[in-house]
């Protein structure tokens, strides 16, 4: 047997924990979630750029125009200098003239249909665009994603929301330009508001007057196809640059290289498709503008507005307002996109490469029968924990209805199951500090490890209240549970020789007092204080030089999930305020301090280790040690780039093992290009299963 499956597992309770940087176990968005990631972003962009669109708007129109050269006069740049010259001095002069004629609310002038437009607008754009998408690489790419199938997704997603849309535009645009032909403000404004603008447009002009300039968004698809599929490719790029240097760098400047890559992708791509297809934006404002010559339109048509607007006003005039319309429209696909794609990675509930809300994913059953009739070796790994893995797989054993047994099940602590017998640490019979979980089951969990003296910070409270008096609520809380320390005086407690947090902790400022007592003290003894704190000579100025405990952390996810509608701090969260109140006691980083600790949990390196030595052992028991190739390829199937497929994607087995991510569409992962590639996306775990036999060469490849 040459070839191992290994099988990502999601969480099976609704909280589930969910994390903005390794944001795991959460369900695939939905359209809704669609639409409210996208008109999250463009409500937000509406307002703040409200201004600059309303002189964009003006400056598109031929209300301010004056005659110039025709399009052939513009083959010098010494006319072009000028003109630009010129261009900029107007600018200046309209913006003056709105404030001091029309008042500074003239700069809002149309953002009551801007709002209208833009949760329609965005809602269409992306549910068309995602699903496009989809269908898109399942038709024409065997399921993968490529420049193509991103075009076709934009172009259609373009078209939709253009034709949905037009006539809350179009009226946008009459507002903005309403009263602009009279700067001495004598004459009274045209449309009193939008309902007066669409009752005028009906009576005046018909149905067909509020699709005016449709041809020309049509041809803006054109500018949506370049800008996202430029920003798919410029991602993918910059996010595999800051993958380059991960290893090397904190957390928090990952998250903040990840930020800074998405936004200039986004910022650039939108640069670069304006400046190639502006002309279209002003036919466009020109049409919708719908102005008269000798009593009849002066546009007739996509074409005849082209030709009319290069015959006379030139070049220039099919660039007019482009300065205002570039300052708007980078920042505001910055400001959209960078929101879609943040809602999108916060919301949701639960994931599901097996499970989904505690509902088994379609294929999820199918696929851990098929590979336990194949005798292929198989392990779940999640960043759940609070409950031994034997409660845990009886969990997924009674939703998937396939029997299972806890050797399949890798929760985020249960590698500190190996350091109970660790040579080095020797931690099975000396005391060790179990933080978090939910009354005393993660000190149960550690017993069934095989640790033999553990205690709790509730221990630690009851034994002698005043270690943190604000605790004093939770009193019958922890008599419930806790367990006082024999011979604990009023100023030593027990010494401690290892902390773990296993879960979520639940009283953050006992525990948080706890561990930094613990980490100030001499040789761990509780109520001790180590003279090495603070001396210079001595490394991280004496912290954790003392015999101090080592720290331990089981779960970096920053939020997760529960009944509330946004998400709740998780156990990350809890560690955030551990480094805080550390820097503060000690001076921090800028004292040259640091809180040493390890981290474990995906996509940590460690997590992925355990995880293999942990398949090798089930495959021992299903063939023995004796005549047996090494094990050569690992299959990780996940639904989340940022924990899953990093993780995979970043592990060198010390086995020499090939492991090869492949990411599934029923989770976190809803399309587009992830930030972390595998090597291939499916839509869920069965094709997973079967992609992996395929690849190995199995006998069987479908079931």
């Amino acid at each position: 047997m040459q070839e191992s499956q290994k099988i990502q597992g999601g969480h099976v309770e609704r909280s589930t924990p969910i994390n903005t940087r390794h944001v795991t176990e959460k369900r695939a968005p939905g359209p809704l979630v669609h639409l409210l990631a996208g008109a999250s972003g463009g409500l937000a962009t509406a307002i703040v750029t409200s201004p600059l669109d309303v002189l964009r708007t003006r400056l598109q129109s031929d209300l301010y125009r004056t005659p110039t050269q025709p399009l052939a006069a513009f083959n010098s740049s010494n006319h072009t200098l000028v003109h630009q010259a010129r261009s900029s001095h107007k600018t200046i002069q309209i913006i003056n003239s709105i404030y001091r004629v029309e008042g500074w609310p003239a700069f809002f002038r149309g953002l009551g249909p801007s709002l209208a437009g833009v949760v329609p607008a965005t809602a269409i754009k992306f549910y068309v665009y995602g699903n496009c998408k989809r269908i898109g690489a399942t038709l024409f790419n065997n399921g993968q994603d490529s420049m193509f199938v991103h075009a076709q997704a934009a172009i259609l997603a373009g078209i939709a929301t253009a034709t949905a849309t037009n006539p809350i535009w179009l009226v946008k645009t009459r507002l903005q330009l309403d009263r602009a032909q009279t700067p001495d403000g004598s004459q009274a404004r045209r449309y009193r508001n939008s309902i007066d603008c669409v009752r005028q447009v009906l009576r005046y002009e018909g149905v067909k007057g509020l699709y005016r300039g449709l041809s020309a968004s049509y041809l803006g698809s054109v500018e949506t196809a370049l800008h996202l599929v430029l920003y798919e490719r410029l991602k993918s790029i910059l996010h595999r640059s800051v993958e380059a240097t991960d290893r090397t760098r904190s957390p928090a400047w990952n998250e903040l290289a990840h930020w800074i890559s998405t936004s200039g992708a986004a910022g650039t791509a939108k640069l670069a498709a304006g400046l190639m297809t502006y002309p279209h934006e002003v036919v466009r404002t020109r049409l919708r503008q719908a102005p008269l010559e000798n009593g009849l339109p002066k546009y007739t048509g996509l074409v005849q507005c082209f030709v009319t607007i290069g015959k006379e006003e030139g070049l220039a005039g099919l660039y007019g307002g482009l300065t205002p319309h570039m300052v708007r429209s980078i920042p505001s696909a910055v400001i959209t996109l960078g929101v879609y794609e943040f809602v999108l990675r916060l919301v949701g509930i639960i994931d599901g490469v097996l499970l989904r809300s505690s509902t088994p994913i379609p294929g999820a059953a199918d696929s851990l029968t098929f590979l336990k009739e194949q005798g292929i070796p198989f392990i779940l790994l999640t960043n759940g924990g609070g409950k031994h893995e034997t409660e845990r797989v009886a969990d997924i054993s009674e939703k998937l209805k396939v029997p299972l047994d806890e050797s399949v099940i890798v929760q985020s602590h249960t590698p500190f199951a190996e350091l109970v017998h660790e040579p080095d640490t020797k931690l099975k019979d000396k005391c060790v500090l179990v933080v978090g979980g939910e009354s005393g089951n993660c000190r149960k969990v550690a017993e069934r490890y095989g640790f033999k003296n553990v205690v709790t910070p509730g221990d630690i409270f009851v034994s002698n209240p005043s270690i943190w008096p604000y605790s004093g609520v939770f009193k019958d809380y922890y008599q419930k549970f806790a367990k006082p320390i024999p011979n604990a005086d009023s100023s030593k407690g027990p010494k401690i020789d290892a902390i773990f947090v296993y879960n979520d902790p639940r009283d953050w400022g006992l525990d948080l007092q706890v561990i930094v007592d613990v980490l100030l003290s001499s040789q761990g003894i509780v109520g001790t204080k180590s003279e090495k704190n603070g001396r210079s000579d001595l490394p991280n100025r004496g912290y954790q030089q003392d015999g101090q405990p080592p720290l331990y952390f089981s779960n970096p996810d920053l939020w997760w999930a529960a009944s509330y509608h946004l998400p709740r701090l998780g156990q990350g969260g809890f560690r955030e305020a551990l480094e805080g109140v550390w820097a503060a006691v000690t001076g921090g980083p800028s004292k040259g301090v640091e809180l040493k600790k390890t981290v474990i949990g995906k996509p940590s390196h460690i997590t992925y280790e355990f995880a293999e030595r942990h398949l090798l052992r089930n495959r021992i028991k299903f063939f023995g040690e004796t005549d047996h190739l090494p094990l050569r390829t690992v299959y990780m199937v996940g639904d989340n780039p940022e924990s899953d497929i990093r993780g995979a994607n970043s592990y060198r087995s010390c086995y020499g093992s090939q492991w090869n991510s492949v990411l599934v569409r029923t989770g976190v992962y809803s399309g587009g290009q992830p930030a972390w590639m595998p090597k291939a996306i499916v839509d869920n775990v069965q094709k997973a299963v079967e992609y992996g036999l395929k690849s190995s060469q199995w006998p069987v490849s479908k079931f």
